[in-house]
């Protein structure tokens, strides 16, 4: 399991997020499917919610424009 920050949903279809290279990139690039979970805390465990998102990595990018852009805005928050 890994833990990764800021996704952003592009379309109904695509999600953005950038990784640093690390073993779960080269897992990525090994196995290209993913599972994110998103979770909403309760007050008890009986009240967390949460979901699964399926993923498939299409492509990656190590240079250019999107990646700037994430590495910006990593910055600022």
């Amino acid at each position: 399991m890994a833990c990764f920050g800021s996704p952003h949903m592009v379309d109904e279809k695509t999600v953005l997020m950038g990784i640093s290279k690390n073993r779960s990139f080269e897992n990525l690039q090994e196995n290209p499917n993913a599972v994110f979970m998103i979770m909403e805390p309760g007050k008890t465990p009986a009240e967390w919610k949460g979901i699964r998102v399926y993923l498939t990595m299409k492509k990656y990018e190590t240079l250019g424009e999107k990646l700037e852009t994430i590495r910006s805005r990593a910055l600022m928050n």
